[in-house]
């Protein structure tokens, strides 16, 4: 008699676990909205890291993810789309989310694994959210037009980890990050984060492309302005952040490494911010006049050259810049400066 026993136990653990590797639907037979309810799924069990999830019929017009970390092989979702809490992430193969897109304060979204790529084509919001993609992935979000983070204590993170890996924004013009945490902008070991159409950028975001082939395009960015808090703009250890029309950068902290690169070459006003370079670098910015209360330092050989630069003043509003040049062959250098007015 045990062993029939043990069978019907088997059949109800079964009946209760998500198919492996098999395509869960959804049916919105349970309350229609919720994620996390069997009910809602196809088989009676919520999809898992094993499973291909169908959002494209079935009950409710709206899925939402509210708690938990949720591991999927890929999705495709035709309907309106939330993460109100905790957070999902695709592993495998192609997927996409048509439907409006929303994503709560804190929330997170991620893409790994090389053959993974994930698109959000639907009208997106995604505030104070965090986005990911590693091992060679592709998230694209054509859907998210701007971005804000709100000013609580919290610093949301958009990351593109090793090579191949690309976090596409098509569509977003616009970032406002309210301080006193930042928006972290991370393109490491050969990531990429493709910014081509943003326009402007105000207050905390840290920007950084560090490692060789790391990249962040922000090939259309041409004001950086600090009204909600100070932007940070680095490249190092062999990585480009690419602004070539960046003309205005009030309150940014911009830094260039040993074998990286930051093209400067249309930048004015640096008016309350400061320019460093390291490890041999070499940059002569002759457009760039408006320099007030701005701070520079160069080290490691490097030569920062500013030709065109004729007066400087230190307003009195608590900052404290710098000039330095520190180490042999290192050299800052005014040539057309006459006077200096320190508040």
């Amino acid at each position: 008699m045990k062993l029939p026993f043990k069978l019907f136990l088997y059949s109800l653990l079964a009946l209760s676990l998500p198919a492996l590797g098999q395509t869960i639907n959804w049916t919105g037979a349970g309350d229609g909205v919720s994620w996390n309810s069997p009910l809602n799924w196809s088989g009676g069990a919520v999809p898992g890291p094993a499973n291909d999830v169908a959002i494209t019929g079935g009950a409710g017009t709206n899925v939402v993810i509210s708690s938990g970390s949720i591991t999927v092989k890929s999705i495709q979702c035709t309907k309106a789309f939330t993460i109100s809490g905790g957070s999902l992430t695709v592993t495998s193969g192609t997927s996409q989310i048509s439907g409006g897109f929303a994503m709560a304060n804190s929330t997170a979204l991620t893409a790994s694994g090389g053959n993974t790529s994930l698109s959000c084509t639907g009208p997106m919001s995604a505030d104070t959210a965090n986005l990911f993609v590693s091992g060679g992935a592709k998230l694209l979000l054509p859907g998210l037009w701007s971005y804000q983070k709100s000013g609580d204590f919290y610093s949301p993170t958009w990351q593109a980890s090793g090579a191949g890996s690309a976090l596409v924004f098509p569509a977003l013009t616009n970032i406002v990050s309210v301080w006193l945490y930042n928006l972290n902008v991370d393109a490491l070991s050969g990531g990429q984060v493709v910014l081509t159409n943003l326009a402007s950028m105000d207050g905390a975001v840290a920007v950084i492309a560090d490692g060789t082939n790391s990249v962040v395009d922000l090939a259309r960015l041409t004001t950086v302005t600090g009204t909600n808090g100070s932007a940070s703009i680095t490249a190092q250890n062999g990585g480009a952040v690419q602004v070539p029309m960046l003309a205005v950068a009030q309150s940014a902290t911009l830094t260039v490494g040993p074998g990286s690169a930051l093209n400067l070459s249309a930048l004015w006003d640096l008016s309350r911010g400061s320019l460093s370079l390291s490890g041999g670098q070499t940059m002569s910015l002759p457009g760039l006049t408006s320099l007030d209360t701005a701070g520079f330092q160069v080290s490691g050989g490097s030569v920062l050259s500013l030709p065109s630069l004729r007066s400087y003043q230190k307003s009195g509003g608590g900052y404290s810049p710098t000039w330095q040049a520190s180490g042999a062959g290192s050299a800052l250098v005014f040539p057309a400066l006459t006077n200096i007015v320190s508040v």
